[in-house]
C-alpha cells in the first residue's frame, strides 16, 4: 500500500526512488509466486497419470501420438502451470480422471476431456479447497 505520507516527505525527487523501491519488492514478490520459468519436458510415449511437472510453471509437452494426462503432481495452493502442446500430436489433459490420484485430479471448464492441438495451451491452477487442479484459460 502506498504511504502518502512518506511520499510527500521524499519530495518531488525522492518520489520516484520511493516508487522504484516499491517497484522492486512488488517484482521480487511476483517472482516468488509467479515464477514462469520454463521447462521442456521428456516426450510423452504413453497415457500419464499423475504427470510430476517439477516446479516450474511453464510447461512445455509433446507427444508421440495422441496420449492423455490425467492429473498433475506438484500440489501448491494457488500454485499456476500453463502447459503448452509444443509437439504434432494432441495431448489430452482428461477431466476428473481416476487414473490419477484425487488430488492430482483435473477439473475442466467443460466438465469434458481438453484436448490441447500442437501450439495450444491451457492455464491451470490448483485450489486446496476442493484438492483439484483446475482450467482458467
Amino acid at each position: 500500500m502506498l504511504n502518502l505520507s512518506k511520499v510527500e516527505a521524499y519530495g518531488p525527487e525522492g518520489i520516484f526512488a520511493y516508487l522504484t523501491q516499491i517497484w522492486r519488492e512488488l517484482d521480487t514478490w511476483a517472482r516468488r509466486v509467479l515464477d514462469l520459468r520454463t521447462t521442456t519436458l521428456d516426450q510423452l510415449t504413453a497415457n500419464v497419470n499423475d504427470y510430476d511437472v517439477g516446479v516450474r510453471s511453464v510447461i512445455r509437452v509433446s507427444s508421440d501420438a495422441s496420449r492423455n494426462i490425467t492429473g498433475f503432481v506438484g500440489i501448491r495452493d494457488s500454485r499456476m502451470i500453463i502447459v503448452i502442446n509444443v509437439g504434432s500430436f494432441d495431448v489430452v489433459i482428461t477431466h476428473e480422471d481416476a487414473s490419477s490420484s484425487a488430488n492430482n485430479r483435473v477439473i475442466t471448464k467443460t466438465a469434458g476431456s481438453i484436448t490441447l492441438t500442437p501450439r495450444l495451451s491451457m492455464i491451470l491452477i490448483y485450489d486446496a479447497t476442493s484438492l483439484r487442479w483446475r482450467q482458467i484459460v
